[in-house]
């Protein structure tokens, strides 16, 4: 599970708020189903439940067998967990753009003078509305719908560096807030965009953690998240997303930041054209079609896919990284949210993993650990300090 949580100017008001969530949640079908096990494979049951608000607790993103996302409120905090088994980081925050609205709707209304209704509201068009019917767009199969048969699979990449510490029991958190001008400031004199600049910053922030002799082991290679939305045209909410995995190599020599900005940059340039993408999304789809894989029982999938699942999957990178981009809220709703960070879904075999979420006039870029020190973050703020960026950093 990975987590959107807002800061507010206000306590939440839990009375107030189970009414939005059940005025918003309703509106959006994908949530209303529940994980089956069937012979051949897990599958999604409808399944219409209240949706229960629970206090926020010391443990985010745990993931649980029987609940696909969660709504968390305590003091002026207002959280929206979600499993990527319904949706990827730009559905949920549709969802959470749609829930944060409908709250502050109804606590205007409890507290002031009686609102415009909502479509009367200029500013707040881009919104989804929890009183519009839901577009069956929404919930396509996007892959399915760019699949394309006969196109070559990806080539299989070596084993990346992997941080060496020991990993603990406990998922850590770390927010450190950045001025987003100063932030893009910075990418626009390497002539590179935010994301760009975001995904360096992660692996050379890790190559600065460790001596030369360990960290030319092997390469850093970052899981790096795409929105294909942003290639593809698609209005849905459910997954859409791809990675590429983009890397730098200090067995070849030593690199700068900028160095490693561009270099990222050349590699992205070629990684997310339209053709290498669609060969991704065919290769995503083309494994689910295999009619072997479709036919082979359950129990013996989860076994048999735990070898395949290390050596093509998280023995090929060092951490994930991923930008959701900014999210744009209604002038009047700005005004009772503080802030909003992103936090991601843990992962043990990486230990770390690094993200990032705009809001106003901050970026709120989060890591999340199994690692118990805090060496990697404390060096991010030394590094982004250094280059001129104001942060404040807050651990969890």
């Amino acid at each position: 599970m990975f987590r959107l949580e807002a800061v507010l100017t206000e306590p939440v008001v839990v009375e107030i708020l189970q009414q939005a969530v059940a005025c918003a949640l309703e509106r959006f079908s994908l949530l209303h189903v529940e994980v089956k096990s069937g012979l051949f494979w897990n599958f999604l049951q409808n399944h219409v439940h209240p949706p229960i608000i629970e206090s926020i607790d010391n443990e985010p993103c745990r993931l649980y067998s029987y609940r696909l996302y969660r709504i968390l409120a305590g003091g002026r905090r207002l959280a929206f967990e979600v499993s990527h088994l319904l949706a990827d980081g730009v559905g949920a925050c549709e969802i959470f753009r749609t829930l944060l609205c409908t709250y502050y709707d109804k606590w205007y209304n409890a507290f002031f003078e009686k609102r415009r209704h909502w479509d009367e509201e200029e500013d707040w068009s881009s919104v989804i509305s929890p009183y519009s019917q839901e577009r069956p767009e929404e919930y396509e199969d996007a892959y399915l719908k760019y699949y394309k048969k006969g196109m070559r699979q990806p080539a299989r990449l070596g084993k990346a560096f992997h941080f060496p510490e020991k990993r603990g029991h406990r998922y850590r958190l770390t927010r450190v807030y950045c001025t987003a001008k100063q932030l893009t400031h910075v990418a626009a004199a390497m002539s590179i965009g935010l994301s760009t600049f975001l995904c360096a910053l992660s692996l050379y922030t890790c190559a600065c953690c460790y001596p030369p002799a360990i960290r030319a082991r092997h390469p850093l290679r970052s899981l790096y998240l795409i929105n294909l939305r942003n290639f593809f045209y698609s209005a849905t909410l459910r997954n859409f997303f791809l990675y590429v995995f983009p890397s730098i190599d200090y067995s070849l020599k030593e690199f700068s930041l900028e160095q490693i900005a561009h270099k990222i940059h050349e590699q992205l340039h070629v990684l997310l054209s339209r053709e290498e993408l669609q060969r991704y999304v065919s290769s995503y789809v083309h494994a689910e079609k295999n009619i072997f894989a479709r036919m082979t029982p359950r129990f013996i999938k989860n076994l048999a896919l735990k070898i395949p699942q290390y050596f093509e999957g998280e023995r090929q990178f060092t951490l994930s990284c991923s930008n959701l981009g900014k999210i744009v809220l209604p002038s009047a709703v700005m005004s009772l949210v503080q802030d909003i960070a992103f936090f991601p879904p843990p992962s043990r075999v990486q230990g770390r993993s690094f993200c990032a979420v705009g809001y106003g006039s901050t970026v709120c870029l989060t890591t999340g650990r199994y690692i118990e020190t805090d060496i990697y973050e404390r060096t991010l703020v030394k590094i982004l300090s250094g280059l001129g960026v104001s942060c404040t950093y807050y651990d969890w």
